[in-house]
């Protein structure tokens, strides 16, 4: 397990989607999520994030994060240092800031068969909520990381799990409101005991869903609408689910696509 420099911007980091610097001010802080890539132009490491191309002098020098890697930080852009004026941002394709503190973000991919709903490990955890307004897509070197943010009750303090993510390849689309909507199941399972019980835990993945996305685009579709469906609550025993579905996401496909 790679070290965590932080763990609290895993709780409230806020996902930047665009790089715009406020009016009289050339400086913007801000947290983000990112997948640890190479430039094609400089051959430095640098964060792919869904508002743009970061380097970093932490993160190059780093040996916690490597290529491929997801992670979380906290960034600051100054927009009157020399590497960011609109010429050498164009010769580079990237920004570059200060990266003050990162956080290793735990990814898996979405596997193209679907595990048994009914079928219930004693180690099965739930899911409070899906939180969508801290999700988003980033692609980068053939993945396409969905960084999601779920929030769960009666977690315990030093507490290990797992999450997982599958999809049946041969599925059928629901009808929401006359679209087409797939689904996906998430399930997570206890690896390791915990301490005390805490209050609700808010964490963060990112999940490969090239597979899927791509799956349903062969279909003939002209956007990927799809829904992530996670066990809620189980019954004393833990032999019954009750399964929600999150609101519908949208993934659109780019000209190039």
């Amino acid at each position: 397990m790679k070290k965590l420099i932080f763990a609290s911007l895993l709780t409230f980091g806020a996902f930047l989607m665009t790089s715009c610097l406020g009016e009289g001010s050339n400086q913007q802080s801000g947290v983000s999520y990112g997948v640890v890539d190479i430039s094609e132009k400089t051959f430095q490491k640098i964060i792919q994030t869904a508002w743009g191309s970061v380097y970093s002098a932490e993160v190059a020098r780093s040996t916690d994060l490597t290529i491929g890697d997801c992670c979380q930080f906290a960034f600051v852009l100054d927009g009157d240092i020399p590497e960011n004026t609109s010429e050498a941002i164009a010769s580079n394709g990237y920004y570059t800031v200060t990266v003050s503190q990162y956080a290793d973000v735990p990814k898996s991919s979405a596997v193209p068969y679907l595990e048994d709903t009914a079928a219930i490990s004693e180690k099965e955890l739930t899911v409070a909520s899906v939180d969508l307004s801290n999700t988003g897509f980033i692609a980068t070197s053939g993945a396409l990381y969905l960084f999601l943010q779920t929030y769960h009750e009666g977690f315990s303090t030093d507490q290990e799990q797992t999450f997982s993510m599958s999809f049946d390849s041969n599925q059928k689309p629901e009808q929401v409101n006359g679209k087409n909507v797939y689904n996906l199941y998430l399930r997570v399972k206890k690896t390791e005991d915990g301490k005390s019980l805490t209050s609700t835990v808010g964490l963060v993945n990112a999940f490969d869903l090239y597979n899927f996305i791509y799956n349903v685009k062969a279909k003939g579709e002209d956007d990927v609408k799809f829904q992530i469906n996670y066990i809620n609550s189980l019954n004393d025993d833990k032999t019954e689910a009750t399964w929600k579905s999150s609101d519908v996401m949208t993934y659109t496909f780019s000209d190039d696509e």
